[in-house]
């Protein structure tokens, strides 16, 4: 992690890759905090194997009644989603997210809320906007 740099090194991803994240102002004011708290060479978030998150999360879930879903899941649709619902570009949010497939991206991935309802505002802010 280089908090300085705003980004973090993920180690051999399922791609066998590894591959730099960029994260945002306020991730990295969190990741501050908790580094001031934390051991010298402790992990960030303390779990011994990457399946101890889902562990934690299927636990929750269990207690709280939802349907379970992996970290994995959750996170890039997440991602996926919110990138898009801000209006940046499928190309832009595909490279920033790792995808390499736009198929796998818009058939999986990308879910817009209420699309039919954006659209019909978009237009009728440009209609509105070229009416002047």
């Amino acid at each position: 992690m280089d908090l300085v740099g705003r980004t973090a090194l993920l180690v051999k991803t399922k791609t066998e890759r590894n591959s730099t994240r960029y994260l945002t102002d306020q991730l990295v004011a969190r990741l501050y905090q908790l580094s001031e708290i934390a051991e010298p060479d402790a992990r960030v978030f303390r779990y011994k194997c990457r399946h101890s998150v889902n562990e934690r999360i299927q636990a929750v879930c269990k207690r709280a009644g939802l349907t379970y879903k992996p970290s994995h899941t959750c996170g890039r649709h997440a991602f996926a989603n919110n990138t898009l619902a801000m209006g940046m570009d499928i190309k832009s949010i595909m490279d920033a997210g790792g995808w390499r497939s736009a198929a796998v991206f818009l058939g999986t991935y990308a879910n817009p809320r209420n699309a039919g309802r954006v659209v019909a505002d978009r237009h009728n802010l440009y209609l509105f906007e070229n009416e002047l």
